[in-house]
């Protein structure tokens, strides 16, 4: 199920919450938005984003994902661009390569593939 409302991203923090595609939800095609919004269903394609992406842990991506912050607890497969920061929670992701000015990794986490600094 997506939904839309304003709130706060509690899993990160980051902006307001503006759209949710919960767990049971698989979408398909490219994403693009300005504020943040949270994904705990399966997504593949490209997600674009001019604020903060928040993968839950029972999210599955399979995509190119360009964003200013990514907040990472659940799968999260392919290219990686985060203008300004990575947060790697209890992530199970594998990541194939990942740029970024800033990363957090919580314990048990780790970048596989080849991070740098963009």
């Amino acid at each position: 199920m997506a939904s839309t409302g304003s709130g706060s991203a509690s899993s990160g923090g980051f902006g307001n919450l503006t759209a949710f595609i919960d767990q049971g939800s698989e979408f398909e095609g490219k994403l693009s938005f300005k504020d943040t919004v949270r994904i705990d269903g399966s997504f593949s394609g490209e997600i674009s984003s001019d604020n903060t992406l928040i993968v839950g842990e029972s999210g599955q991506i399979l995509a190119t994902i360009k964003s200013v912050a990514v907040v990472i607890s659940g799968l999260v497969e392919g290219d990686i661009h985060a203008s300004e920061q990575i947060v790697l929670h209890n992530s199970i992701g594998a990541y194939a390569g990942v740029l970024y000015k800033a990363v957090e990794l919580m314990p048990a986490n780790g970048i596989i593939g080849q991070p740098g600094l963009k």
